[in-house]
């Protein structure tokens, strides 16, 4: 027994000693731990709170955009891609502001938006403005740019059939008439035979040798 009470003050004895010598280190831990620990959650209301004034933000926006306010919305998406640069509603804004330019036929401003969204994170927006960039290059006449654009422009499931359609445009413009069909055919194929009116009207003119009038519906 006297052993056994010996080795347990004996035991108490190093414990003393240990939390003596490494106390300092000890509170350090502690203290650290805290500060993660509330580092953490603030950062986390940061997060929370930047989502809120973005979603905020981009309200504003839409409601300037819907009463034709364009320099406020210009104004908008400035906060937006300067304070919320890593949120889609940014892009989303760039893209709904880049439609509003092309309707007031301001289509420079709308390509330089169209342009800028191009390195694009979120996925999908690159290529969705890929698309509205090339048709926007096809309406100013500017075919060749507007096949650059779509030959870097992922061809998913998804957009496989407009990706084809959008290249017929192009290069019925350039008076490719035979690669135009083929990329048309493709489109068609893509959609599983079932063409929209459009596209299918595209197709027949180019059948037909009608070359300027599938033209006409390619702008």
């Amino acid at each position: 027994m006297a052993h056994d009470i010996y080795d347990d003050h004996e035991q108490g004895e190093r414990v003393r000693k240990w939390l003596s010598e490494n106390s300092a280190s000890l509170v350090i831990g502690v203290v650290a731990a805290f500060a993660v620990y509330f580092g953490w959650d603030q950062y986390l209301n940061f997060q929370a709170n930047q989502k809120i004034q973005a979603a905020q933000t981009y309200e504003g926006f839409e409601s300037s955009i819907n009463s034709n306010q364009v320099d406020a919305a210009e104004a908008q998406l400035s906060q937006l891609e300067t304070h919320y640069s890593d949120n889609l509603l940014a892009d989303l804004a760039a893209l709904r502001l880049a439609a509003k330019m092309v309707e007031d036929g301001n289509l420079d401003r709308a390509t330089s938006l169209l342009s800028g969204l191009r390195s694009s994170q979120h996925t999908g927006i690159a290529d969705i403005a890929g698309l509205r960039l090339a048709r926007l290059f096809i309406a100013r006449d500017q075919a060749q740019q507007a096949l650059d654009v779509i030959a870097s422009v992922s061809a998913s499931d998804e957009l496989e059939a407009v990706v084809a359609e959008v290249r017929g445009d192009a290069l019925v413009r350039l008076g490719r008439t035979d690669d135009a069909k083929a990329a048309y055919e493709a489109a068609v194929t893509a959609i599983g035979g079932n063409p929209r009116p459009a596209l299918e009207m595209k197709l027949e003119h180019l059948k037909a040798g009608d070359a300027p009038v599938a033209m006409e519906q390619a702008s």
